[in-house]
């Protein structure tokens, strides 16, 4: 059984207010935002291979970043649509032709450069036991309900509340299955779990990261910035701990 790593990247990121282009490919320390998502997932020995969604206008740019940054397990490039659930599609079409109906399929967002191996392979682990499985984090903070005019209508229970995140991983044939019906039903989902959970198949949580952070104001990139830093340090000091 392979594991198929899924990035959807043809979105346009309209919240970034950057005329320096799509944030996907932003420098972030040095590289372009999704050169860091993409390498976790080629330094991952669990993750065979890497199928990329990028839109038309974007494909002699993607394809020059793949070369100068030896992004060998980007296997394959399809081109992505307006929603994401139209670029993963697109991609889980290709892999159907080709892969296994009980490979694993990661998606991931292709702005949340911080992703670390060990969230992926745990995320990959739960998917091979359960058949789906998503990073998440339970929800922390005081929820409310308000109006649409700012007002607040009354507090909500964050017992059992979770956010998600990715990596989110399922078997291939339970995605064909979740998009079949999708399409059927005319149903839109924010994630590979909405369209999964709409299909009737139980997905299972697997705590994530607060670190695993998703670039989509400009904020967000001096943030990942500093945090890539100090985990670069934190890995610099450990190599350097002489051993007794």
């Amino acid at each position: 059984m392979r594991t198929h790593a899924v990035i959807p990247a043809a979105g346009r990121g309209t919240r970034m207010e950057s005329d320096a282009g799509k944030k996907q490919f932003l420098p972030l320390a040095g590289k372009p935002v999704i050169v860091h998502t993409l390498n976790a997932f080629q330094d991952t020995p669990a993750v065979h291979r890497i199928v990329c969604a990028i839109s038309s206008d974007d494909m002699p740019l993607f394809r020059g970043i793949i070369a100068d940054y030896n992004l060998i397990k980007v296997g394959q490039i399809v081109r992505g649509g307006e929603r994401r659930q139209d670029s993963v599609h697109a991609a889980v079409l290709a892999l159907e032709r080709e892969a296994h109906p009980d490979d694993i399929v990661l998606v991931h967002d292709a702005v949340r450069p911080l992703v670390t191996g060990a969230l992926i392979e745990r995320v990959i682990e739960a998917a091979q036991r359960f058949g789906g499985a998503v990073a998440a984090l339970p929800v922390s903070d005081s929820l409310k309900m308000v109006s649409p005019d700012g007002i607040i209508q009354k507090s909500v229970s964050r017992d059992g509340m979770w956010t998600m995140q990715t990596p989110q991983a399922f078997r291939l044939s339970i995605l064909i299955a979740a998009y079949q019906k999708t399409i059927r039903s005319g149903f839109h989902g924010t994630d590979e779990a909405a369209l999964v959970t709409h299909l009737g198949f139980p997905v299972h949580c697997v705590e994530g990261a607060a670190d695993n952070i998703k670039i989509t104001h400009p904020t967000d990139l001096v943030l990942a910035e500093r945090l890539l830093l100090q985990r670069a340090t934190t890995e610099r000091g450990a190599r350097e701990i002489p051993v007794p």
